[in-house]
């Protein structure tokens, strides 16, 4: 194995921190790329004299608009200096939310009683059949009205400001919904919920730590990080992000320990953990590796954005499907699901087909 670093330049769109149910965006977009400087300043270069800008910065929103489209689509489609050297990350942060109200109250009342739901995948799947059920068992609106008081619960600034949230107003909202709808699965998941209820005391007072709970940042750097471990192979490398508020010591400390557990892939191959070495931030004007990292996070956010909008088909769509993350946090059910496994991810196939004769089971 080389002792040479390799350095994966990040950036991410849609983040607006812990305000998830009420955010502008509902799609959570990081992209990281494998390049040289040299190579970065080369794409920005040519994207930039392709679409006739000026700005210091050229950002996504510029090459996103309709008459750039084609020069946008030629500089993806045909720059081979991208091809399997990008990688692009979609978090439904609904899906977050709900996962996380199974995490932090069900698991915990769980894990307080001697009873493992994280190894066999348990809290997923109840993650799942609220987000894929609860809407329509619920109604649209009081399934995003239970989400939005978890998520002012949870919220960090929140427990650390002036005015101390009250766990109250989440269980009240708990027990108003759960009588809801026929759906005898979302009955029995808010009942679980309603049962760890006490659990929720906790998030009234100022946080202990400065790892946000609400943040997606953290777990989809880790994520990540398991990704390149598949697209680069077993060499160390490190992340060069875009500056972020959540991105501080203690976590940049805690994504370098998880980083390194292995994860489960599928048919009996395990995701062997990651050599991430180290996270730094930097300036995006002043990399343009972040700078080609923001043009695919844009990218993605429109392609997931039409996916949810029902098209799976776009050529923008098509240009990038090989940077999709496989590990990306969505329900089975939706469109994101769909715009990733409208066809099989072959950097995802050879990894699993090699290990499956490494280990002997293919």
């Amino acid at each position: 194995m080389s002792d040479a670093i390799t350095q994966i330049a990040c950036d991410e769109s849609g983040s607006e921190g812990e305000n998830l149910t009420n955010s502008q965006h509902s799609i959570f977009v990081h992209a990281s790329v494998n390049l040289t400087v040299a190579e970065a300043s080369a794409f920005m270069r040519e994207l930039r004299g392709a679409v006739k800008s000026n700005a210091a910065e050229l950002k996504s929103s510029t090459v996103l608009k309709e008459h750039h489209r084609p020069a946008l689509l030629n500089a993806i489609g045909q720059s081979s200096v991208l091809t399997g050297r990008a990688n692009i990350y979609l978090a439904d942060k609904s899906f977050f939310v709900a996962g996380k109200m199974i995490d932090l109250l069900v698991e915990e009342e769980a894990h307080d009683h001697g009873i493992d739901l994280v190894t066999g995948g348990e809290v997923r799947h109840l993650a799942v059949v609220l987000y894929d059920r609860a809407p329509t068992a619920l109604g649209e609106e009081n399934w995003r009205s239970l989400l939005a008081s978890f998520n002012d619960l949870i919220r960090a600034y929140k427990r650390a400001g002036s005015v101390q949230p009250s766990a109250s107003v989440f269980i009240a909202e708990l027990d108003r919904v759960r009588r809801l709808g026929s759906d005898s699965l979302v009955h029995d998941v808010l009942e679980m919920i309603w049962r760890a209820k006490g659990q929720a005391a906790q998030y009234e007072l100022p946080p202990s730590t400065s790892l946000r709970n609400m943040e997606p940042m953290v777990p989809t750097l880790n994520a990540v990080a398991g990704t390149w471990r598949i697209r680069l192979g077993d060499v160390p490398f490190e992340f060069v992000a875009d500056e972020h508020w959540a991105l501080d010591p203690e976590s940049m400390s805690f994504l370098l320990r998880v980083a390194k557990i292995p994860l489960p892939v599928s048919n009996g191959v395990e995701l062997p953990g990651a050599d991430l070495r180290a996270i730094h931030t930097v300036d995006s004007k002043k990399d343009p590796r972040v700078q080609v990292a923001d043009i695919l996070a844009g990218v993605g956010r429109e392609a997931a954005l039409l996916a949810v909008s029902g098209t799976l088909d776009d050529p923008l769509q098509t240009a990038i499907h090989e940077m999709y993350d496989f590990q990306g946090m969505w329900s089975p059910g939706s469109p994101l699901e769909s715009l990733t496994a409208i066809k099989p991810l072959q950097y995802v196939n050879r990894f699993v087909e090699a290990e499956r004769i490494r280990l002997g089971l293919a």
